[in-house]
């Protein structure tokens, strides 16, 4: 009997919606969208798993909290959160409207990307340049 071997990537992304969760068979594949939650789904499953069957109220026992379990994932979320935005405001941020627009005329084929770095900024920069380009 032989054996195939079939790559599957998995991608799990957070947008203002919800969480999407993509699969990728093999590298030719499109992405399939697996689960799509919105977060409103999100909010209902965390709560049921903590509270009485059927909509009941949330339990406290000994050995289960209910309310400080979600809270945790609260104060998880808030954490994260602070911790993605400082991540963007620590990036370097690459202009790629600006840079087609400035190198549409280099020959094809011609290195483009030696001129990335002019149309990379920081953070400041950026809001910066958004509040220019809204002006």
């Amino acid at each position: 009997m032989a054996n195939l071997a079939i790559n599957v990537d998995v991608d799990v992304a957070i947008d203002p919606e919800g969480i999407k969760v993509t699969a990728w068979v093999d590298e030719e594949s499109d992405g399939v969208v697996v689960d799509d939650l919105d977060w409103q789904t999100i909010i209902d499953r965390e709560i049921e798993d903590v509270s009485l069957a059927g909509g009941g109220p949330i339990v406290v026992d000994t050995d289960m909290n209910g309310v400080e379990s979600v809270m945790t994932i609260v104060n998880v979320l808030r954490d994260q959160a602070e911790r993605l935005e400082e991540a963007i405001r620590n990036s370097n941020i690459f202009i790629r409207s600006e840079w087609v627009r400035n190198t549409k005329d280099i020959e094809y084929g011609a290195d483009k990307t030696a001129t990335i770095s002019e149309y990379v900024i920081s953070y400041g920069e950026y809001l910066d340049y958004m509040n220019e380009y809204d002006q």
